[in-house]
């Protein structure tokens, strides 16, 4: 295998963003956060209690999230709530839940239309 290459442009570096932002959601619990995050600010405990996780555990991945850029915090006394920075990028890749899309795969005589058509336009 080859090495990674650097960016050498724009879309380079927002493909690689979006690369690292999909590693930091690609866990279940987090997933899990920021669809709970998405109707609304959470404290702690109520983040905890639908997610069973220890609260030491709860806050490794919140703290994820925030160097992220997904969420952040605001402590009151004794409570520690969080909220999305960007709902609309969360409820964008929440959308590709696999229960949101057909399973059914594609047949070959689509795909094979779909080469056709693509090689003439190549021509």
């Amino acid at each position: 295998m080859g090495t990674a290459r650097q960016p050498t442009d724009a879309n380079d570096r927002n493909l690689q963003e979006l690369a690292a932002l999909f590693k930091v959601v690609a866990h279940p619990v987090r997933l899990a956060i920021l669809e709970s995050l998405l109707t609304g600010v959470k404290c702690v405990k109520q983040l905890n209690a639908p997610i069973s996780v220890s609260q030491p555990n709860l806050s490794q991945h919140m703290s994820a999230l925030r160097r992220a850029g997904l969420v952040d915090c605001e402590s009151r006394g004794p409570l520690r709530c969080y909220y999305l920075l960007r709902p609309s990028l969360v409820e964008h890749l929440l959308e590709t839940k696999p229960a949101r899309h057909s399973t059914k795969p594609r047949s070959r005589e689509s795909v094979l239309t779909e080469l056709n058509a693509s090689a003439q336009q190549d021509i």
